[in-house]
């Protein structure tokens, strides 16, 4: 099992979004952590069942060298769900782009994460295990 050497906390104006991971392998990960039932986010992305990340956190990821980009999403009451996907598929054809405000966000639907819960909750404990126990940990 990989393990950890290097974490740090993705945080902007005091606002905790996520972990920068990086393994005894050389891979990086970047996990981002969302809170509460549902989507907090505008009714587009709603409509769509989409996780957003921000392009200028892609960008960093992508020139630092991350190639998947995970979600850990804490819905309440003990319960996590984690997803996973390789960072090309929020530049693919199945992502979009949206801009509110100053905020310019590439979204990819739920549906097309790999770990996806309601789709392969076995392949979840295989492939996450990692993410989850640091998130234990925040």
């Amino acid at each position: 099992m990989p393990k950890i050497v290097s974490r740090r906390r993705h945080e902007r104006n005091g606002k905790f979004y996520g972990l920068w991971l990086e393994f005894d392998s050389g891979e990086k990960l970047y996990v981002a952590y969302r809170k509460g039932v549902g989507l907090r986010t505008t009714g587009y992305f709603q409509k769509t069942n989409s996780w957003c990340i921000d392009t200028m956190t892609l960008n960093h990821a992508t020139a630092t060298g991350v190639k998947w980009i995970a979600v850990i999403h804490d819905v309440g009451k003990g319960t996590r769900h984690y997803y996973s996907t390789p960072i090309e598929d929020f530049y693919g054809p199945r992502s979009g782009v949206h801009s509110e405000g100053s905020t310019r966000q590439r979204f990819l639907p739920r549906a097309f994460w790999l770990n996806n819960p309601y789709t392969d909750p076995e392949l979840i404990e295989k492939k996450v295990k990692i993410a989850g126990r640091v998130a234990r940990k925040i």
